[in-house]
């Protein structure tokens, strides 16, 4: 008679699963595995739907051997850490300063164009949920609003000397 334990170790490998008769692909076989409920169900709807026969006829499976460590012929490459995603609320902080300064182009626009940058990076590197992901889609919306008016306002105010300067 097969154990639960037996048959966890024989789901973990496709030769195992194929000598107990089972079909599934090595990610379903470690999701059922990693879970002791949906082992126990698996387990159970297997047991229940093999004949007695069949019970008889599959060996006992023993824990698989320890696994030794694999030999390396060259250094393991390091492993470095992906650089840790921008503060949102400094990129809104930016993009607001320089949507308040709009008026002033030389310090509205750096601070705009740094707000919209440190943002997307920040909104980049953030998962879906993260909780100040919304306050960095703020800071990229007031980046861009920042950028904008003051580009507007300069391109009024080229407008305005130079007809100024014809009439």
């Amino acid at each position: 008679m097969t154990t639960i334990e037996q048959f966890r170790y024989a789901i973990l490998s496709p030769a195992g699963r194929s000598n107990v008769g089972v079909t599934m692909t090595d990610e379903d076989a470690t999701w059922i595995a990693a879970d002791g409920e949906r082992l126990h169900g698996a387990f159970t709807a297997w047991s229940s739907t093999r004949p007695a026969a069949l019970a008889q006829a599959v060996p006992a499976f023993a824990a698989p051997p320890p696994s030794t460590p694999p030999v390396f012929r060259a250094p393991p490459q390091a492993v470095t850490a992906p650089p840790p995603a921008p503060d949102p609320v400094s990129a809104f902080c930016i993009s607001l300063v320089g949507l308040v300064l709009a008026a002033v182009p030389f310090l509205a626009l750096p601070l705009g164009i740094v707000g919209v940058v440190v943002a997307r990076k920040s909104l980049s590197r953030m998962p879906a949920g993260a909780p100040r992901r919304a306050l960095a889609s703020w800071a990229f919306g007031l980046g861009v609003a920042a950028i904008s008016i003051t580009s507007a306002l300069v391109l009024l105010a080229i407008s305005g000397a130079i007809s100024q300067s014809f009439w």
